[in-house]
């Protein structure tokens, strides 16, 4: 057994390992720091402040039948929502104006979870699944919100995925209207489907940073995002897996 998860650990170090480190913005080096005291510079966007009530209603909404992270269990702050929103409140608006996010609200339990009844390959038939802090997910949720907003006006109409409203089945009614049509008007219909391999996983973060200061965000998005993702976010680690007795 502790060879199995030894080698679930090593493939795991392995995802993303050929990335280079994040640029350490910290110190002050070029690159994605020169973006943000360059481009934003005449940024004086207010600081988005989110609402008691919205609090509230997302901690009354949260799924008792999710594992969290922490040991804190949904049920305890979905009940409690009315007393433990004030608090949440003051840190998720603290967090927003410092541009800083709690250090526990930034890690994750990895679980490995079959994608097969019996796993024989680390590589092709286990998943990792991350389990996050509830509280942090909520806060994370306010800032999807406010990123959608921002960067809706520049997507594609082409894009399908991670859009509310928008589905798999959108994306083949799309396509196969062009196909047809294409076919109608005598043309030819080539097509290449791609798959990015771990595309998840494989997320650069200075790219992605960048992309944020291209697009005009708010300095306080971008510098809260320079902090969720610090120095060697591209690294990785040996992980440590605990057995409890009796599991197979």
């Amino acid at each position: 057994m502790t060879t199995h998860f030894t080698m679930q650990s090593i493939f795991f170090v392995s995802v993303s390992s050929h990335l280079p480190p994040l640029s350490p913005l910290s110190q002050g080096h070029s690159g994605v720091q020169d973006g943000i005291n360059n481009s934003n510079s005449d940024d004086d966007t207010p600081v988005y402040t989110i609402s008691l009530e919205d609090v509230k209603q997302e901690l009354s909404r949260i799924n008792v039948y999710k594992a969290p992270a922490d040991g804190i269990p949904n049920w305890f702050l979905r009940a409690f929502a009315p007393f433990l929103s004030v608090p949440l409140c003051a840190i998720y608006n603290a967090s927003i104006k410092q541009s800083f996010v709690p250090m526990g609200w930034k890690s994750a339990e990895v679980v490995p979870v079959p994608k097969v009844p019996t796993p024989t390959d680390l590589t092709n038939d286990l998943r990792p699944i991350s389990l996050l802090t509830t509280a942090a997910k909520v806060l994370e949720s306010f800032g999807r919100i406010r990123i959608l907003d921002l960067v809706t006006p520049q997507l594609d109409q082409q894009q399908f995925g991670c859009l509310a409203g928008r589905s798999t089945l959108h994306a083949r009614v799309s396509v196969l209207h062009l196909w047809t049509t294409s076919l109608d008007a005598g043309q030819a219909v080539r097509t290449v489907f791609m798959d990015f391999r771990k595309a998840f996983h494989l997320v650069y973060h200075n790219i992605l940073l960048k992309k944020y200061i291209r697009s005009r965000f708010p300095n306080f998005y971008v510098n809260g995002s320079n902090h969720f993702y610090p120095k060697g976010a591209n690294e990785y680690a040996y992980l440590v897996f605990h057995v409890h007795n009796g599991s197979s």
